[in-house]
């Protein structure tokens, strides 16, 4: 995607949630260092088990998708074991400045894509600025929820980024829902400053077009890395979930997930997900990592849920059984 398709409030918005989260990141109060710590551990493991996989003749490329800020990845360890390193992201100030941390020579190894991972925003952004900012409340709203379905229909713009034998996804897809969502909540408080506290509550058409957006946002990202790994490759893929509301959406379950619940919980997306890794890749193992960490104060009032966030990592390949026959078909 060409980031000139892109107003600049929109990477603005999106270079102000980076900034945000280093602070974040440096606060005691809140859990990130140690959880940083604990995937940067995990994708070095891991990395480490693909590198011997590739043998002497090719150090092969690693594709690291919304890599943001960077504080999740070993990007020094990586650079060491792969020919090249490609980052992408929409915010690539928060790129540069986390490169720039490394060695020269490490630096040269380094290409940076910037671009928006949703394929949302161009169009998005496009309509939401032509929004009349005198319109009441509800019939504001009910335009963006028209927007956010039209935006569905559209074609999702994604880059095409090659061919890799290593790829990191590392807390990106809810975090592209969130931003999403983030973005347009923005938009609307311009001009009703209020509607973030009624959103929560009130106006059920646009929770649930949201939620088909996260669903949607989480299938393309999905798409994206399978297309984006060689058919060789390796992925290491991680995102968060909350523990009560996966105890009803398993793997195969057939279940519906409690909306209700799940309307007011920015991370809906990693229900979706379980389906989605299921058709597109095979685990490496019939298990996958986790570990558990309480919600921040913060947060959990944010979302209005107070429970424990688990971190799923999964260990993935492609799946080379992409389309599966019907029992009917002859």
């Amino acid at each position: 995607m060409d980031p000139t398709l892109l107003s600049q409030s929109v990477i603005a918005s999106y270079e102000g949630f980076n900034k945000t989260l280093l602070k974040y990141s440096a606060d005691p109060k809140f859990s990130y260092a140690l959880q940083h710590s604990q995937i940067r551990e995990s994708i070095d493991k891991y990395s480490t088990e693909v590198k011997a996989t590739l043998g002497t003749a090719t150090s092969g490329t690693a594709l690291i998708l919304g890599f943001g800020n960077g504080n999740d990845i070993p990007l020094c360890e990586l650079t060491n074991k792969f020919s090249r390193i490609i980052l992408v992201d929409i915010d690539k100030s928060a790129m540069q400045k986390a490169i720039a941390k490394l060695p020269s020579i490490m630096q040269t190894h380094i290409d940076l894509v910037q671009c928006d991972l949703t394929g949302m925003l161009p169009f998005l952004s496009k309509e939401l600025e032509l929004l009349d900012p005198t319109l009441p409340e509800e019939t504001c709203l009910g335009k963006v929820t028209e927007i956010m379905k039209a935006a569905l229909q559209e074609p999702c713009i994604l880059p095409p980024l090659g061919k890799h034998y290593f790829v990191i996804s590392s807390f990106v897809t809810t975090q592209l829902y969130t931003l999403i969502d983030e973005y347009v909540v923005t938009v609307l408080e311009k001009m009703h400053p209020k509607i973030r506290i009624a959103l929560q509550d009130q106006f059920s058409d646009y929770r649930t077009t949201m939620n088909n957006v996260a669903v949607h946002i989480c299938k393309e990202h999905l798409k994206l890395i399978s297309e984006s790994t060689d058919p060789t490759g390796k992925i290491y893929y991680a995102d968060n979930t909350y523990v009560e509301i996966v105890k009803s959406w398993t793997v195969g379950s057939k279940k519906e997930p409690d909306l209700k619940a799940i309307t007011k919980c920015a991370l809906m997306p990693v229900l979706v997900v379980r389906e989605a890794l299921l058709e597109l890749f095979i685990p490496k193992s019939s298990s996958y990592w986790k570990f558990t960490h309480p919600l921040t104060s913060s947060l959990s009032q944010g979302i209005r849920l107070n429970q424990t966030l688990t971190t799923a990592i999964f260990f993935l390949e492609v799946s080379p059984f992409r389309f599966i026959k019907s029992k009917n078909e002859d």
